[in-house]
């Protein structure tokens, strides 16, 4: 399989106050895609900080929240925004101060493996930098 993943990032606004909802947009594109399935992670730089994962949707359509945003998944304040042909975007609703820095989408790509395809092979990965979020504290 030849990688043709590619990922183009955009955030719908790059500086927000807080309490305000903005969307992070991942748009993947490949050429192969049959028996293989697609995986889209959002994650979070701030500051010196290791990455963090915010959300992860796929491969499997299950949905994976990162620790750190487990609550606010609960209470709706991230929803998935998945319309079609390669568009998956994350809604942050009600912007904190935390949610301040650089984001990152990673794509993967996987093949089922194993006894009945129950496992997962990750066979292709590709990161793109989204860019900086600056949130205004009211």
């Amino acid at each position: 399989i030849g990688d043709s993943l590619k990922v183009a990032p955009a955030i719908s606004k790059s500086a927000v106050n807080e309490g305000e909802s903005m969307e992070l947009q991942c748009t993947t594109t490949r050429g192969f895609t049959e028996h293989t399935f697609l995986s889209v992670t959002w994650s979070i730089r701030k500051e010196s900080s290791p990455l963090e994962e915010i959300l992860t949707f796929g491969p499997d359509d299950k949905i994976k929240v990162g620790p750190n945003y487990t609550q606010r998944y609960t209470d709706s304040g991230l929803q998935l925004d998945l319309r079609g042909g390669g568009f998956y975007g994350l809604v942050l609703k009600r912007a904190k101060p935390s949610d301040q820095g650089e984001y990152v989408c990673t794509a993967q790509e996987w093949v089922r493996q194993g006894e009945e395809g129950r496992n997962w092979r990750k066979i292709l990965e590709k990161s793109e930098e989204m860019g900086k979020v600056v949130v205004t504290p009211t």
